[in-house]
């Protein structure tokens, strides 16, 4: 494992227990009854397979999830997986972790004023999009995807 997903497992694994995950799995409705996928497992699989889990054949999504949770699944068991509920406990979980992390950094706006007038937060991610929206999202060129686009956030720590 890269030594930058120990870390992002770290950082679940500090912010949130089995439990807090369940609970939120079950508040936005993607786990309903007890079935063969679990919360925990679901998350893990999609913050760690990254990017790929968007254009990966489901062939390809269920080896990998039997790989790591020693759990076959079929591929409409998997497809069915991702739908809106999944889309709002991923949400969800984003959420909290983001507002941990932001509070983390706020409750130290006292030590931050004294040295600094705006503490800017700025990140991005890039997407690979199918080849179709090459006219309205152009790719880099070269040897990379025909068309893909970046999103960025960018605020100020200080005002938030």
């Amino acid at each position: 494992m890269s030594k930058k997903l120990k870390y992002l497992s770290k950082s679940i694994k500090e912010s949130f227990d089995i439990n807090e995950i369940n609970k939120i799995a079950k508040d936005t409705k993607f786990i309903q009854r007890q079935g063969s996928i679990i919360a925990k497992d679901f998350l893990m699989f999609n913050v760690f397979y990254g990017s790929d889990i968007c254009t990966a054949p489901l062939s390809q999504l269920v080896s990998k999830y039997d790989m790591l949770f020693s759990k076959q699944l079929s591929k409409q068991a998997l497809d069915k997986r991702f739908n809106k509920y999944s889309v709002e406990f991923m949400k969800e979980i984003f959420v909290r972790l983001l507002y941990a992390q932001n509070s983390t950094l706020t409750s130290l706006e006292r030590t931050l004023r004294t040295y600094f007038d705006r503490v800017i937060i700025n990140d991005s991610t890039s997407f690979i999009l199918p080849k179709e929206f090459k006219k309205k999202f152009p790719g880099s060129g070269g040897a990379g995807s025909q068309s893909s686009i970046k999103v960025q956030l960018q605020y100020d720590l200080l005002t938030v």
